[in-house]
Order: C-alpha cells, then sequence, then structure tokens
C-alpha cells in the first residue's frame, strides 16, 4: 500500500512538472502557436506581454520570406520571457544613454549660443512688404527686413550666420528664417543691414501670418551659428539635432 502510494505520488509531481505553463516548448512554426493559448492562462499579464514580444521579434524578420519563424528550436515559454525581459532592459539602457547625450550636445548648443549672444546684438529695425511685380522679376509678394547688428568685441566681424524666430504675444512660434550676412561690422561698432526678405508663399499658413503680424505685436530672437572675424577666427555653434 506504500509503496503504491509513492508511486502515485512521483506520477503527481512528474504531471504537476509538465503542466507548468514557462516549461512549454514554443513550436517553431508561427501556425502552431495556438497550442501556447491554453498554457499561458496561468502568466500574469506582464509574462503574457513580455512572451508576445518575444514572439513577434524573432518572426517580424521574416514575414517576407519562406521561413517559418526565427525561434530557436526548444526555446521554452519561461526562456522566451526571461529573454525578452533581458532585452527590454537593454533596449531600454540605450535609451537612456542616447537621450543623455542628447542632453549633453544641446547644453553645448545653447552654452555656444549664450557665448556667441555676448559678442553680438542682434535685432529686427523693421518688416515691411512689397507685392509682386513680373516686369521687376519678382513673381510673388515679399517680406523685406531691416537687421541691427552690434558688435561688442573689439575685432572685426566678416559674417554673421543664424536663424531668427518670429513668435506672437501668446509665445507661439510663427517662422524661424535663416539669415547669413557677410558685411563686415567694425569692432565696437554697429551696422544697419538692408536688402534681406523672404518671398511669401500664399499656401503657406506661417508666411502669411508673418506678413500681416505687425512687428511690434511680435517677440524676435536671434540664434547665432556662427560670427566670422576679419581675422580668418570663428566662433561656432553644433548643428541642432532633431
Amino acid at each position: 500500500m506504500q509503496a503504491k502510494f509513492g508511486l502515485l505520488l512521483v506520477a503527481a509531481i512528474i504531471l504537476a512538472a509538465c503542466s507548468r505553463p514557462k516549461d512549454k516548448v514554443i513550436p517553431t512554426n508561427p501556425d502552431k502557436w495556438s497550442e501556447l493559448s491554453e498554457v499561458t492562462k496561468d502568466l500574469n499579464s506582464d509574462e503574457k506581454q513580455l512572451l508576445a514580444a518575444y514572439l513577434m521579434r524573432n518572426t517580424i524578420g521574416n514575414l517576407f520570406s519562406s521561413e517559418k519563424g526565427s525561434i530557436p528550436p526548444g526555446t521554452t515559454v519561461g526562456e522566451a520571457i526571461d529573454l525578452q525581459r533581458d532585452f527590454e532592459a537593454k533596449e531600454k539602457l540605450k535609451e537612456a544613454q542616447a537621450e543623455a547625450l542628447k542632453a549633453r550636445a544641446k547644453a553645448e548648443r545653447d552654452a555656444a549660443i549664450e557665448k556667441m549672444n555676448h559678442l553680438i546684438t542682434f535685432a529686427v529695425v523693421s518688416k515691411g512688404l512689397s507685392p509682386k511685380n513680373f516686369y521687376a522679376g519678382q513673381y510673388s509678394n515679399r517680406i523685406d527686413f531691416v537687421f541691427a547688428i552690434k558688435n561688442n568685441t573689439a575685432k572685426a566681424i566678416a559674417g554673421v550666420k543664424g536663424a531668427v524666430q518670429f513668435r506672437d504675444m501668446f509665445d507661439t512660434t510663427i517662422e524661424n528664417i535663416g539669415i547669413s550676412v557677410d558685411q563686415t561690422i567694425p569692432a565696437n561698432s554697429e551696422k544697419t543691414i538692408s536688402g534681406y526678405g523672404k518671398d511669401i508663399n500664399e499656401f503657406k499658413d506661417d508666411d502669411s501670418k508673418l506678413a500681416v503680424t505687425d512687428l511690434a505685436k511680435m517677440k524676435v530672437s536671434f540664434s547665432p551659428q556662427m560670427i566670422v572675424f576679419a581675422d580668418g577666427s570663428r566662433a561656432t555653434a553644433p548643428d541642432e539635432s532633431d
């Protein structure tokens, strides 16, 4: 009787072990994944999501291939969950590292721009409109600007490149306009610069808003990208990344 009870106990243990969902081997053929539906009922929601992500990640590369998935033979549900959890942890680490790199690059750019903003002072003096004139070769309405740049350094400036940002009174950006000024500005002097403008694209709302909004009702800022001095030296800011 005792021996019979022992055999029943061993059989029960074996059956229990075989019924554990994480021990189920994943079929390599996705067409047979329906077999996993019963065993995955005992997984918690996090484990189910990890398993689904693992299956998707390891088969999506063969969607246009004749191969039926790429799950290594013998991979169990538990192994798949652990592998996906490890994969996601590594991905999060890479994302964190990328964000940290992006933050450092932005800080370097902001510092360079701040430094250049001390080297020069930029202002938009006026904004006017010129109607299209086919006889003069101007085929669209145009916004004309007059700028003023003050050189705050002891060296002559040969050129300034950057972007002018126009915002409305609600601090919403209307438009950014890139400019390149190649006129010499003597040391500790200022210069008024005209002849710069922008053709208006009538199908572009930003252009239309910039054209009709009074300059006094806009906030204007300048982000320098490069200042070239007459002696060949220059101050620059790294390009802005997306």
